[in-house]
């Protein structure tokens, strides 16, 4: 059987993914998921420094500070390779291409 230390980081691990999913396939806000999202991992992170020997102050605030790192960066990339919908991709689309039509000739090249 693994040891608890194993369970817990996997919990955690499992956590960072579903916060991450939970933005990049747009099922909830990206303040919920960060909420949610910064509280679940606080929670596996320090049960993860817990069993890992850490005093329980110790382990709250290394899983607060690890927490709102990885969530942070878990959400930031979510967002980021979140899909955009058809008609705001359009409308950059038109942006981009009237912005063009206005430069001048030797720079389109």
């Amino acid at each position: 059987m693994a040891p608890l230390t194993t369970f817990t980081a996997v919990l955690f691990s499992i956590s960072i993914v579903f916060t991450y999913l939970w933005v990049r396939l747009n099922w909830v806000s990206i303040p919920s998921a960060l909420v949610v999202g910064f509280t679940f991992n606080t929670l596996f992170f320090s049960m993860f420094a817990f069993t890992r020997g850490s005093g329980l102050v110790d382990a709250l605030s290394i899983g607060v500070m690890q927490s709102l790192i990885f969530t942070v960066a878990a959400i930031s990339m979510g967002a980021f390779f979140r899909p955009m919908p058809d008609d705001e991709l359009a409308q950059e689309r038109y942006e981009l291409d009237s912005f063009l039509e206005h430069m001048p000739i030797d720079l389109k090249a």
